[in-house]
């Protein structure tokens, strides 16, 4: 098991930073059988609204001193980050787009609340 690492800040050294990620491509993706669970754009948009709404909560806990709630808000962040950057990957394969494209597009609109290109 992986060493959890302390804060680099030295004001915020108390908190325990959860162990390095693997990458997006190692995880495991949803599956039906054998083959992958297809993602539609509005489902991409959704799982990116979650991830930032993950996101705000982390920030909001940054200044806290709850350093429990703060590292299991951020693991729960970069879950939800590697479970859309993961289905982007694969919406990207199966559309034949390009991932860097996709994310874009899917970015836009939860951000900005732009339609997707075509």
């Amino acid at each position: 098991m992986a060493e959890h690492q302390t804060h680099p800040d030295p004001a915020r050294s108390h908190i325990r930073l959860p162990p390095p990620r693997v990458e997006a491509e190692a995880l495991s993706y949803p599956r039906v059988g054998s083959l992958h669970v297809a993602h539609t754009f509005e489902e991409l948009v959704q799982m990116q609204l979650t991830a930032d709404q993950a996101h705000a909560t982390v920030l909001a806990l940054r200044d806290q001193d709850d350093p429990a709630a703060y590292e299991a808000a951020w693991q729960a962040w970069r879950d939800r980050a590697d479970e859309v950057q993961a289905a982007v990957t694969e919406h990207a394969k199966e559309q034949g787009k390009m991932r860097g494209g996709v994310e874009l597009e899917v970015k836009r609109q939860v951000r900005h609340g732009e339609p997707a290109k075509s």
